[in-house]
Protein backbone atom coordinates (compact mmCIF):
# COMPACT_ATOMS: atom_id res chain seq x y z
CA UNK A 1 0.00 0.00 0.00
CA UNK A 2 0.90 3.70 -0.62
CA UNK A 3 0.73 5.96 2.37
CA UNK A 4 0.04 9.77 1.40
CA UNK A 5 -0.35 12.53 3.86
CA UNK A 6 -2.72 14.55 3.78
CA UNK A 7 -2.51 18.30 5.41
CA UNK A 8 -5.72 19.70 7.13
CA UNK A 9 -7.70 16.53 7.62
CA UNK A 10 -8.38 16.57 11.02
CA UNK A 11 -11.12 14.37 12.67
CA UNK A 12 -13.98 12.09 11.45
CA UNK A 13 -15.92 14.64 9.69
CA UNK A 14 -12.48 15.11 7.67
CA UNK A 15 -12.03 11.52 7.21
CA UNK A 16 -15.47 11.00 5.64
CA UNK A 17 -15.10 13.90 3.71
CA UNK A 18 -12.22 12.36 1.88
CA UNK A 19 -13.64 8.97 1.92
CA UNK A 20 -16.50 10.26 -0.05
CA UNK A 21 -14.30 11.99 -2.37
CA UNK A 22 -11.91 8.70 -3.20
CA UNK A 23 -15.32 6.72 -3.43
CA UNK A 24 -16.65 9.34 -6.12
CA UNK A 25 -13.62 8.92 -7.87
CA UNK A 26 -13.72 5.21 -7.96
CA UNK A 27 -10.83 4.67 -6.13
CA UNK A 28 -11.08 0.63 -4.31
CA UNK A 29 -9.03 -1.18 -1.54
CA UNK A 30 -8.08 2.38 0.59
CA UNK A 31 -8.11 3.55 4.28
CA UNK A 32 -8.97 7.11 5.36
CA UNK A 33 -7.23 7.56 9.08
CA UNK A 34 -4.49 9.45 11.23
CA UNK A 35 -4.09 12.17 8.57
CA UNK A 36 -3.36 9.57 5.85
CA UNK A 37 -4.79 7.57 3.20
CA UNK A 38 -3.87 4.61 1.98
CA UNK A 39 -3.83 3.24 -1.72
CA UNK A 40 -3.37 0.41 -3.30
CA UNK A 41 0.64 0.54 -4.94
CA UNK A 42 -1.16 -0.80 -8.43
CA UNK A 43 -3.05 3.13 -8.73
CA UNK A 44 -1.67 4.92 -12.02
CA UNK A 45 0.08 8.18 -10.17
CA UNK A 46 -1.81 10.02 -12.96
CA UNK A 47 -5.22 9.18 -11.22
CA UNK A 48 -3.41 10.23 -7.57
CA UNK A 49 -2.88 13.51 -9.10
CA UNK A 50 -6.31 13.87 -10.11
CA UNK A 51 -7.46 13.37 -6.09
CA UNK A 52 -4.86 15.73 -4.83
CA UNK A 53 -6.13 18.28 -7.37
CA UNK A 54 -10.02 17.50 -5.84
CA UNK A 55 -8.70 17.41 -2.58
CA UNK A 56 -7.52 20.59 -2.61
CA UNK A 57 -10.51 22.02 -3.75
CA UNK A 58 -11.98 20.71 -0.59
CA UNK A 59 -9.34 22.81 1.59
CA UNK A 60 -7.13 19.50 1.50
CA UNK A 61 -3.28 19.42 0.73
CA UNK A 62 -2.14 15.63 -0.58
CA UNK A 63 1.48 15.49 0.39
CA UNK A 64 2.38 13.60 -2.72
CA UNK A 65 5.70 13.39 -4.67
CA UNK A 66 4.48 12.43 -8.16
CA UNK A 67 7.85 11.05 -8.92
CA UNK A 68 8.57 8.91 -5.88
CA UNK A 69 5.57 7.57 -6.03
CA UNK A 70 6.83 6.76 -9.64
CA UNK A 71 9.41 5.32 -8.67
CA UNK A 72 8.18 2.41 -6.43
CA UNK A 73 5.44 1.63 -8.51
CA UNK A 74 8.33 1.10 -11.48
CA UNK A 75 10.09 -1.06 -9.00
CA UNK A 76 7.16 -3.24 -8.07
CA UNK A 77 5.87 -3.94 -11.67
CA UNK A 78 9.57 -4.81 -12.52
CA UNK A 79 9.71 -7.31 -9.72
CA UNK A 80 6.20 -8.38 -10.30
CA UNK A 81 6.75 -9.43 -14.20
CA UNK A 82 10.27 -10.52 -13.69
CA UNK A 83 8.65 -13.30 -10.69
CA UNK A 84 6.41 -14.32 -13.43
CA UNK A 85 7.88 -14.16 -16.74
CA UNK A 86 7.50 -17.92 -17.25
CA UNK A 87 4.06 -17.24 -17.76
CA UNK A 88 4.45 -14.53 -20.42
CA UNK A 89 8.53 -15.32 -21.52
CA UNK A 90 7.83 -13.70 -24.80
CA UNK A 91 7.28 -10.32 -23.48
CA UNK A 92 9.48 -7.19 -23.58
CA UNK A 93 9.50 -5.60 -20.48
CA UNK A 94 10.36 -2.29 -21.81
CA UNK A 95 6.81 -2.42 -23.30
CA UNK A 96 5.43 -4.48 -20.77
CA UNK A 97 6.31 -0.99 -18.30
CA UNK A 98 5.22 1.40 -20.72
CA UNK A 99 1.41 -0.21 -20.96
CA UNK A 100 1.10 -0.63 -17.41
CA UNK A 101 2.23 2.73 -16.47
CA UNK A 102 1.05 4.74 -19.49
CA UNK A 103 4.57 6.28 -19.76
CA UNK A 104 7.09 6.20 -22.35
CA UNK A 105 9.41 4.01 -21.36
CA UNK A 106 12.35 6.49 -21.67
CA UNK A 107 11.01 8.74 -19.42
CA UNK A 108 10.28 6.02 -17.03
CA UNK A 109 14.23 4.89 -17.21
CA UNK A 110 15.28 8.67 -16.81
CA UNK A 111 12.88 9.28 -13.23
CA UNK A 112 13.71 5.90 -11.74
CA UNK A 113 17.55 6.82 -12.22
CA UNK A 114 17.18 10.68 -10.62
CA UNK A 115 15.68 8.56 -7.50
CA UNK A 116 18.57 5.41 -7.47
CA UNK A 117 22.08 4.72 -7.77
CA UNK A 118 21.52 2.64 -10.57
CA UNK A 119 19.43 2.93 -14.12
CA UNK A 120 16.09 1.30 -14.33
CA UNK A 121 18.44 -1.54 -17.07
CA UNK A 122 20.25 -2.66 -14.12
CA UNK A 123 17.58 -2.87 -11.58
CA UNK A 124 16.00 -5.01 -14.39
CA UNK A 125 19.10 -7.07 -14.84
CA UNK A 126 19.92 -7.48 -10.66
CA UNK A 127 16.09 -8.83 -10.72
CA UNK A 128 16.40 -11.47 -13.41
CA UNK A 129 19.57 -12.52 -11.76
CA UNK A 130 17.78 -12.87 -8.62
CA UNK A 131 15.21 -15.00 -10.43
CA UNK A 132 17.69 -17.07 -11.95
CA UNK A 133 19.68 -17.61 -8.76
CA UNK A 134 16.39 -19.24 -7.42
CA UNK A 135 15.84 -21.24 -10.76
CA UNK A 136 19.34 -22.63 -10.21
CA UNK A 137 19.35 -23.71 -7.06
CA UNK A 138 15.30 -24.86 -6.95
CA UNK A 139 14.08 -25.98 -10.18
CA UNK A 140 16.32 -28.73 -11.44
CA UNK A 141 16.88 -26.60 -14.68
CA UNK A 142 19.86 -26.11 -16.44
CA UNK A 143 21.15 -22.60 -17.35
CA UNK A 144 20.38 -23.52 -20.95
CA UNK A 145 16.49 -23.92 -19.90
CA UNK A 146 16.53 -21.07 -17.92
CA UNK A 147 17.91 -18.72 -20.75
CA UNK A 148 14.66 -19.73 -23.14
CA UNK A 149 12.52 -19.86 -19.81
CA UNK A 150 13.54 -16.03 -19.07
CA UNK A 151 13.77 -15.41 -23.15
CA UNK A 152 17.66 -14.90 -23.21
CA UNK A 153 18.88 -14.35 -26.84
CA UNK A 154 20.99 -16.79 -25.94
CA UNK A 155 22.28 -19.49 -22.79
CA UNK A 156 26.15 -17.21 -23.71
CA UNK A 157 24.54 -14.09 -23.17
CA UNK A 158 23.01 -15.02 -19.71
CA UNK A 159 26.43 -16.64 -18.99
CA UNK A 160 27.78 -13.53 -19.18
CA UNK A 161 25.71 -10.89 -17.38
CA UNK A 162 25.34 -14.08 -14.28
CA UNK A 163 29.32 -13.51 -13.92
CA UNK A 164 29.12 -9.67 -14.44
CA UNK A 165 26.56 -9.18 -11.93
CA UNK A 166 27.28 -11.93 -8.97
CA UNK A 167 31.06 -12.29 -10.04
CA UNK A 168 30.70 -16.05 -10.13
CA UNK A 169 29.95 -18.35 -12.98
CA UNK A 170 26.41 -20.20 -12.49
CA UNK A 171 28.41 -23.26 -12.01
CA UNK A 172 30.31 -21.43 -9.49
CA UNK A 173 27.36 -20.30 -7.66
CA UNK A 174 25.70 -23.25 -7.46
CA UNK A 175 29.25 -24.86 -5.94
CA UNK A 176 29.12 -22.69 -3.52
CA UNK A 177 25.54 -23.18 -2.55
CA UNK A 178 25.23 -27.00 -2.70
CA UNK A 179 25.40 -27.34 1.16
CA UNK A 180 24.65 -24.08 2.88
CA UNK A 181 21.33 -24.82 5.25
CA UNK A 182 19.07 -22.37 5.43
CA UNK A 183 16.79 -20.91 8.32
CA UNK A 184 13.23 -20.00 8.08
CA UNK A 185 14.58 -15.58 7.31
CA UNK A 186 16.65 -17.25 4.64
CA UNK A 187 19.80 -16.49 6.23
CA UNK A 188 23.05 -18.69 6.35
CA UNK A 189 23.23 -20.82 9.59
CA UNK A 190 26.64 -21.28 10.89
CA UNK A 191 28.79 -24.14 10.29
CA UNK A 192 30.37 -26.30 13.42
CA UNK A 193 33.00 -23.31 12.81
CA UNK A 194 30.87 -20.43 13.08
CA UNK A 195 31.43 -19.44 9.50
CA UNK A 196 28.58 -18.86 7.66
CA UNK A 197 29.70 -19.61 4.13
CA UNK A 198 29.60 -23.17 2.56
CA UNK A 199 32.63 -25.72 3.82
CA UNK A 200 33.94 -25.55 -0.02
CA UNK A 201 33.64 -21.88 -0.03
CA UNK A 202 35.40 -21.54 2.91
CA UNK A 203 37.70 -24.16 2.00
CA UNK A 204 38.72 -21.91 -1.07
CA UNK A 205 39.65 -18.83 1.30
CA UNK A 206 36.72 -16.63 -0.99
CA UNK A 207 34.52 -14.09 1.55
CA UNK A 208 30.90 -15.05 2.29
CA UNK A 209 28.88 -14.86 -0.73
CA UNK A 210 25.98 -13.31 0.81
CA UNK A 211 27.82 -10.05 0.57
CA UNK A 212 29.55 -10.81 -3.37
CA UNK A 213 26.24 -11.60 -4.51
CA UNK A 214 24.48 -8.42 -3.36
CA UNK A 215 26.92 -6.03 -5.30
CA UNK A 216 25.41 -4.52 -8.90
CA UNK A 217 28.37 -4.14 -11.80
CA UNK A 218 28.11 -0.33 -12.54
Amino acid sequence: MIRIPVNNMNGKESEKAVHDLLQSHRFSNFKVENGCIELHDHENPHRISHLGASLLKLGYELVYDHQRILVQRISHVVTEMVNNWENRPNLKISVYLSDKLNLNYNYLSNIFSEYNKISLRQFIINKRIEKVKKLLLHSGLNLTEIAMMLNYSSVAHLSNQFRKTTGLSASEFKALHLHQLMNADGQLQPFSNGDLRAPFEANMGLQPFSKKAGQASS
